[in-house]
């Protein structure tokens, strides 16, 4: 990391960047033998405000042991703050965050499959390593981010057409087997199993929450799908967004007025979106409806 935070501090302009360090520990010894000094500490707070907080994030490499032992945690404070930098919507259109790998630390964002479908460059001598990270990725996150099939209802004739709408789209049925396993077990259990209907619970908590604090809706409350009218309640966009920085809830584009409560938000999520409806229509106190 000397290289790129030498540069960064010598640009010729004392004030064009502002620089910090972030570690869990306070010193972090780089692979030249320095000793670095952290300015942030590396926590779950600086993990959810990192998108919001920082415009550049540089990850600097290192050896190769070292550097692969690191990226295959995924679950450590190290590497879910470049996921969240990385993947985290921007509340702004003129978002312009720049994420920086340096030399052998494309492993890290490779291994989180932030390079998927995009292109990268390393250390000539990692190349093989970063390729096999990339790959890796690209299974284990394809079927969190690509739908593997979806449940078409309807009359004989909307499901003729469905069917002929996505064959002509070049869509076609792969892997027949495999998809109808998963498709079972969400109809049994998500569908019949009641946690859809949990879900559709929890939105008409959140709906009559609302309307008790004041707030209007676009559209009437009929699924797991809430629609807040922000204009309508008397707030502005960027009060609703402010506001939404003091709780731990992520609210983003493309509609922000637009809640989908998913049947995997927890009991803790749910009290934090109700603490946030109060705390920005500024009334608090309030009983939320059973």
């Amino acid at each position: 990391m000397n290289g790129p935070y030498d540069i960064l501090t010598k640009s010729g302009q004392s004030d064009h960047f502002v620089i910090e360090v972030a570690a869990e520990k306070e010193i972090t010894k780089s692979i030249e033998g320095v000793l670095v000094e952290r300015t942030v500490v590396l926590d779950n707070k600086l993990i959810d405000h990192v998108h919001t907080k920082y415009d550049l994030l540089v990850v600097p490499g290192g050896g190769s042991d070292a550097v692969n032992a690191q990226a295959a945690k995924l679950d450590s404070a190290f590497m879910r703050l470049i996921a969240a930098f990385a993947n985290t919507l921007s509340k702004f259109k003129d978002d312009r965050r720049v994420l920086l790998s340096i030399c052998t630390g494309a492993a890290f964002p490779a291994n989180l499959g932030i390079f998927n479908d995009r292109y990268c460059t390393t250390h000539w001598a990692f190349y093989g390593q970063v390729t096999v990270d990339l790959r890796c990725a690209a299974d284990r996150t394809k079927g969190a981010r690509r739908t593997i099939a979806s449940v078409v209802t309807g009359t004989n004739t909307f499901i003729k057409r469905a069917n002929w709408a996505r064959q002509f789209l070049g869509g076609s049925v792969r892997a027949s087997g495999v998809i109808a396993g998963p498709a079972r077990v969400v109809i049994d259990d998500v569908f019949f199993g009641g946690k859809m209907k949990a879900a559709q619970d929890k939105a008409r908590r959140a709906t009559a929450l609302w309307e008790e604090l004041g707030g209007k809706f676009t559209t009437k409350t009929e699924t797991n799908m809430v629609w807040l009218d922000i204009p309508g309640s008397g707030l502005t966009l960027e009060h609703y967004i402010e506001v939404e920085s003091d709780f731990p809830i992520n609210i983003g584009e493309p509609i922000h007025g637009r809640l989908f409560l998913h049947y995997q938000i927890t009991n803790q999520a749910f009290a934090a979106l109700c603490d946030f409806f109060q705390g920005c229509l500024q009334v608090f106190k309030k009983p939320i409806p059973a």
